[in-house]
């Protein structure tokens, strides 16, 4: 077995000894997709040995892992273009789910990931028209 395999291996063990449902997308990928509290994230094997997440984390719904997004008013669970009310107990197990993950992988916690979940898209009402808007 080569380093790479050995690494991803032992990354796997790591999760699943955690509680973790691990899918690996294709065999001798460098990728493997976690999921707990019905939270799911991909995560990324670097030629360094690290291993990093790849994008945000999101919410498995029934079309598939939906992305956390922010209304200012309200957040969502958006995905193909759909909105689903993000509930508290969703938000809750998102940011629970997200700090094991940053703990398993030897990431640290910046201040306001400590401060609860981030959201993949800010969409605000009021910030519509404004000249430096990225289009959404």
């Amino acid at each position: 077995m080569g380093k790479g395999r050995a690494v991803i291996s032992e990354t796997r063990k790591k999760f699943e000894d955690a509680g973790f449902e691990i899918f690996e997308p294709a065999e001798g990928a460098k990728f493997l997709r976690v999921k707990k509290h019905n939270c799911g994230l991909l995560l990324e094997h670097t030629s360094s040995g690290e291993v990093k997440p790849v994008g945000e984390a999101g919410y498995w719904t029934k079309q598939g892992l939906a992305k956390l997004e922010d209304r200012g008013y309200q957040k969502f669970w958006w995905i193909e273009g759909k909105r689903l009310p993000a509930l508290a107990e969703h938000l809750e197990a998102l940011h629970t789910f997200e700090a094991e993950v940053r703990s398993l992988v030897g990431m640290g916690s910046l201040y306001h990931e400590a401060l609860g979940t981030r959201s993949t898209r800010s969409v605000y009402d009021r910030l519509q028209g404004r000249p430096d808007e990225i289009d959404r």
